[in-house]
């Protein structure tokens, strides 16, 4: 067993309560109990700090490139959820609040558009905002369209969403003239992810089963998995595997058919609060109940390869 290439630790020693790493693994942003965030590129440089939040901070995402930081904030104020939205910009050092979209609406599951700074948030219906300006951008979503998960391909183009009623669809571009390709039902898929290829992606669900869909053909565990507290699911590019964490069995591999080959321990896995991973699966960002954050390459978790694995690295 390797150890972290790096640990990100500073006098706030507040519990992690959200957590990203970039999507080509270029930085790592995360949020405190205490309102700071912080973004630290994947040498374990500072590259930034700040508060903007009144609200406790629930959900953060960072841009490809760094600049863009947006922290969702929630409360109950007079008996009523309230959130708010905020998109920090590194290069200006300022902080921009994102309006509702109608009085009342409630932000959940905002998510930076890969190559750029436009920022895609449910407010009670789909939004698109240019993160550097605030402004909303026209888009092709249809307004009925809500999720509590979402993620998008390799190519930023696809992203498939699913909400808490069980809908589960997936759309192919953002703008007008993008279109719905799939959807279905689904036991409130709790994680999304791609494959390296760009319309091959796996969920996986409440009621604990292990779908992979190619196009609008899927392949599924024979049987529930038993997954206490999922922690992860992501696709390992290397190793052409998805890798699933959770505090039952650790770190688990599955191959194309939804099939599993390998379980492997998690260190300290009683510690770990949350982790997240780039879109290859090469980094991962483990928090840690003492505030601390391990980065690790997710290949050194692996001791060895189990047995059947050296069909899927070709």
């Amino acid at each position: 067993m390797d150890f972290p290439f790096n640990q990100l630790r500073l006098d706030d020693e507040s519990a992690v309560v959200a957590l990203q790493v970039s999507r080509h693994a270029d930085f790592v942003a995360l949020a405190r109990a205490s309102g700071n965030v912080e973004v630290w590129d994947i040498n374990g440089c500072l590259c930034c700090q700040y508060q903007c939040n009144k609200m406790p901070i629930q959900e953060i995402c960072i841009s490809d490139d760094g600049r863009l930081i947006a922290t969702l904030g929630a409360a109950t104020i007079d008996g009523e959820m309230r959130t708010e939205l905020f998109v920090y910009d590194s290069a200006t050092e300022t902080a921009r609040s994102i309006p509702h979209s109608n009085k009342g609406g409630s932000f959940r599951s905002p998510m930076f558009v890969p190559h750029g700074h436009q920022l895609l948030v449910c407010d009670d219906k789909p939004i698109l905002v240019n993160g550097v300006s605030a402004t909303h951008i026209e888009h092709d979503i249809p307004e009925n369209v809500t999720w509590d998960t979402i993620a998008f391909s390799r190519c930023g183009k696809i992203m498939a969403l699913s909400n808490a009623d069980g809908l589960f669809q997936v759309f192919v571009g953002l703008k007008p003239g993008g279109k719905l390709a799939y959807f279905g039902k689904a036991d409130h898929v709790q994680r999304i992810a791609f494959s390296n290829e760009n319309d091959v992606f796996a969920i996986f669900q409440a009621n604990s089963f292990f779908d992979v869909y190619e196009g609008v053909v899927y392949s599924s565990s024979e049987e529930p998995i038993v997954c206490e507290d999922l922690l992860l699911l992501s696709f390992v590019r290397s190793l052409e595997s998805w890798l699933l964490i959770d505090r039952t069995s650790g770190l688990r591999l599955f191959d194309s058919d939804a099939t599993c080959f390998g379980t492997f321990r998690m260190p300290d896995l009683e510690t770990i609060s949350m982790i997240s991973s780039d879109i290859d699966g090469n980094v991962l960002a483990v928090a840690r109940t003492d505030g601390t954050v391990d980065l690790w390459h997710s290949c050194s978790l692996l001791p060895y390869l189990p047995v059947g694995a050296s069909s899927l690295l070709g």
